[in-house]
């Protein structure tokens, strides 16, 4: 069953039922409260009645000591002109005696008692009575004396009142489910609006949203609708790009295999095929040897990505400067060789790293800057908005602005051919990018083609030592 099926039902039971049990109880107080107002004029009016009735008895001086009701004939028909209503007569026994109207609903054993009286309500047709009835004594004559009131009138409004209750019943019904159709299509609307949209989310559209501009549940919900949106669009978005990277990764593993590969087997057919002079052997074993060599160099960087995401690494409080100073005595020589300068300057402060991380990590940058070319390569590291830079700029040939967002990707490299010629794999960048994500820092990179590069790496900082210019 349809939501708005439910609510249209279950409001309008609950509006019928409220309005008629709500109806019926002001009903049945309104007759009674009618039956007991009529009955309370009926009694006073039969206690003047009564009086009469007594007075006139008096006035009539007929008794005698013997109850001889049919020389009292004279007495009753004066009672009956002296009393405004119909009148019924009976003996102590219940026999009637004199009686004047529609008396033919008479119990066949009356008992009066001159203490209390004696009521029925009588329903005939349209007329209504109220009987009351008591036992008159004068001295030794008893007799029943009975009194008929028409509330006729009273019943017959009550009843007029019943059918405008019925009336204004099936008016409220009416408009109830008129109101209620409307009520009902606005509460579900939105709803089926929700639904609508979740069933096009589900075939794939993740930018729909929902336009509904409320305050109320509704309205919040539409707005958690649409962050949940948001997130299911952003999450399938980036597992979307991490899948497309996967491919494009195992694509350029298996591109970046295939060339040593295809130079190695070449070379070594060559060698077993032919009988060649000593120099080509040698030649050829070279270019093996150079193709061997750059696979060793991807395998190793391939093995160490794997296990920076594989891998949690503890962080200790170390000095910057004793890093920074142990690695540039680690590759002092080789820039000597290939002629390239390097100046390096820190404060001396304490940072929460793990060492061989970072050791990796600024090898492979002043790794890239000589590979670009530079001459002269400049980091600093000093402390900035209680953080810990470190800043490395090299004078190469810089990278393109439109390749700057992807040189952090495994495999993609600037000048493919130049990275190749020196064993270059296009790991290094992803590598220092998911090392600075181990130590929750941040990567920066900034460049212009022909000018060179500046890397900046923020780290979190433990306390300053003082500064020491080196």
């Amino acid at each position: 069953m349809r939501l708005f099926t439910k609510i249209f039902f279950s409001v309008i039971m609950v509006f019928c039922l409220t309005f008629l049990v709500s109806g019926c109880f002001i009903l049945s107080f309104s007759m009674k409260s009618c039956v007991e107002r009529e009955k309370e004029f009926a009694l006073q009016q039969y206690k003047y009645d009564k009086f009469t009735a007594q007075a006139a008895m008096i006035s009539g001086r007929l008794f005698e000591e013997t109850e001889d009701f049919s020389r009292m004939q004279p007495l009753f028909d004066t009672i009956a002109r002296q009393v405004d209503a119909d009148i019924c007569l009976v003996s102590a026994e219940g026999k009637c005696l004199y009686k004047e109207g529609a008396w033919d609903d008479l119990p066949e054993h009356l008992s009066l008692s001159a203490d209390h009286y004696w009521f029925k309500f009588q329903h005939r047709a349209d007329q209504s009575h109220v009987l009351i009835g008591s036992l008159i004594r004068q001295d030794d004559v008893s007799f029943g004396f009975l009194t008929k009131t028409d509330i006729s009138e009273s019943i017959r409004q009550q009843k007029r009142l019943q059918t405008y209750f019925e009336r204004c019943f099936c008016a409220a019904i009416l408009l109830g489910i008129v109101l209620m159709l409307g009520l009902s299509l606005l509460l579900t609307r939105p709803l089926s609006r929700m639904t609508k949209a979740a069933d096009r989310i589900a075939d794939g559209c993740y930018h729909e949203r929902l336009r509904l501009r409320s305050r109320d549940e509704l309205g919040q919900f539409a707005d958690s609708f649409n962050r949940m949106t948001a997130m299911v669009e952003q999450t399938i978005q980036e597992l979307s790009e991490e899948a497309e990277k996967k491919e494009d990764f195992v694509a350029n593993f298996a591109h970046e295999l295939k060339t040593p590969l295809t130079s190695i087997i070449g070379y070594a057919d060559m060698i077993y095929q032919k009988d060649l002079p000593r120099e080509k052997v040698k030649k050829a074993a070279w270019y093996i040897w150079n193709e061997g060599m750059r696979m060793e160099a991807l395998s190793l960087k391939l093995m160490d990505l794997t296990n920076l995401n594989r891998q949690e690494f503890p962080r200790f409080a170390m000095s910057a400067e004793e890093i920074l100073a142990d690695v540039m005595e680690g590759v002092a020589v080789t820039l000597r060789e290939k002629g390239v300068q390097i100046f390096w300057r820190t404060e001396d402060v304490y940072i929460t790293v793990d060492y061989d991380l970072i050791k990796t990590m600024l090898l492979n940058l002043i790794d890239n800057a000589v590979k670009a070319d530079c001459r002269c390569i400049r980091i600093e590291g000093k402390t900035e908005d209680g953080k810990y830079l470190i800043r490395i700029t090299d004078d190469g040939k810089g990278i393109p602005a439109a390749q700057l967002s992807k040189i952090t990707e495994a495999f993609y490299m600037v000048d493919k051919a130049s990275a190749r010629k020196q064993h270059g794999a296009g790991i290094g960048l992803a590598l220092v990018r998911r090392i600075v994500e181990l130590h929750e820092g941040k990567l920066r990179i900034d460049s212009r083609e022909g000018e060179g590069t500046c890397v900046t790496v923020t780290l979190p900082l433990l306390k300053e030592e003082g500064l020491c210019e080196v």
